[in-house]
C-alpha cells in the first residue's frame, strides 16, 4: 500500500510539473508574440555622419560592427575649450535596447555605450587627451538617422596634465 501511494504522489508531482512547464511556455509565447519588433538603422546601413553641438563643434561619423555591440565614431571640428581645432577617434561597447522610445511621430530603441578614445587639438602646442564616452543613442524604426548626447570626462596627457570635460550633442545620417 505504501508503494501505490508514493507512485500516486510521484505521478501528481509530475503531472503538476509538465502542466506548469507548459503553461509556462505558451504564456513566454504569448508575451513573446506582444513584443514589438526589433528596431534597426537602416537595416543593413553601418555608417553615419552628421553633425555635432556642445564643447564642440563639427562633424562627426560613427561605424557600428555588423550583428555586434562594438561601434567606432570619430570627429572633426572646433574645440571652444581649447579655442582650437580637434580630430578624435573612439571605441565604443553598446548596450542595447535599453528601453522603449515612443514620441508620437516614431517608435525606437534606447541604445547606452561606453568606451575609451583619443582627441588631438592645435592650439599653440599640440594637446592630447585620453577620452571616456558615455552616451545614449535613440534610433528610430525605419529611419536612416539616429540621435545622441553624449558625456565625456578624460585626462590631458600632453604637453601638460590635467582634467579635460566634453559635452555633445548631435544625430547622423546612415548611408
Amino acid at each position: 500500500m505504501k508503494k501505490t501511494a508514493f507512485l500516486g504522489i510521484a505521478l501528481i508531482i509530475a503531472f503538476q510539473f509538465s502542466f506548469s512547464a507548459a503553461w509556462a511556455a505558451q504564456a513566454k509565447m504569448k508575451k513573446k508574440a506582444k513584443r514589438k519588433p526589433k528596431v534597426t538603422v537602416g537595416v543593413e546601413k553601418t555608417f553615419g555622419a552628421g553633425p555635432m553641438l556642445g564643447t564642440m563643434i563639427g562633424v562627426n561619423g560613427k561605424y557600428w560592427y555588423p550583428q555586434k555591440p562594438y561601434g567606432a565614431q570619430g570627429f572633426v571640428g572646433y574645440d571652444f575649450s581649447d579655442s582650437a581645432l580637434a580630430l578624435g577617434v573612439d571605441g565604443l561597447y553598446h548596450f542595447k535596447d535599453i528601453a522603449d522610445i515612443d514620441v508620437p511621430w516614431e517608435d525606437g530603441k534606447l541604445h547606452l555605450y561606453g568606451g575609451l578614445g583619443l582627441k588631438v587639438s592645435f592650439p599653440t602646442k599640440t594637446r592630447v587627451v585620453i577620452r571616456i564616452p558615455i552616451g545614449a543613442n535613440a534610433i528610430y524604426a525605419g529611419q536612416d538617422w539616429d540621435t545622441f548626447a553624449e558625456l565625456v570626462p578624460g585626462v590631458k596627457v600632453a604637453p601638460e596634465t590635467g582634467g579635460n570635460f566634453d559635452f555633445v550633442v548631435g544625430m547622423r545620417y546612415y548611408f
